[in-house]
């Protein structure tokens, strides 16, 4: 997300796209949809950044939509969250899942195992 209203905000887009990536451990062409935001709109006679630039640095950044919003009247907002929320889902659909571990049961049922006995795990 950046502001309409600095233009430095859409200059850290990259940077901070880098770091969020590396901090998560992704790939980001495969598992992160990256949804550019320009927020503030309503504050339209203070705009420094012009919705073609966001647009554009949107594209650079492999962005897979670009909307402006303004939180203050909710223009938008609840497009963008619709937008994330659906290019997210569509993504983990296409994932395989993957299993970190894996508990292995033992007789009788885990459920009914008493506080005492430990289930063992496999990784």
């Amino acid at each position: 997300m950046y502001d309409v209203t600095e233009p430095k905000s859409l200059e850290s887009l990259a940077v901070w796209k880098s770091e969020f990536i590396d901090q998560v451990g992704i790939d980001e062409q495969e598992e992160f949809a990256f949804i550019v935001v320009g927020n503030k709109v309503d504050l339209d006679p203070l705009r420094q950044v012009t919705k073609t630039k966001g647009e554009q640095v949107a594209r650079e950044l492999g962005a897979v939509a670009h909307f402006e919003t303004s939180a203050k009247t909710g223009h938008n907002v609840e497009k963008a969250f619709h937008a994330a929320a659906s290019t997210a889902l569509k993504r983990s659909a296409q994932r395989k899942p993957y299993v970190v571990c894996e508990p292995v049961l033992h007789s009788p049922p885990f459920s009914s195992v008493s506080p005492s006995v430990r289930p063992e795990f496999r990784y």
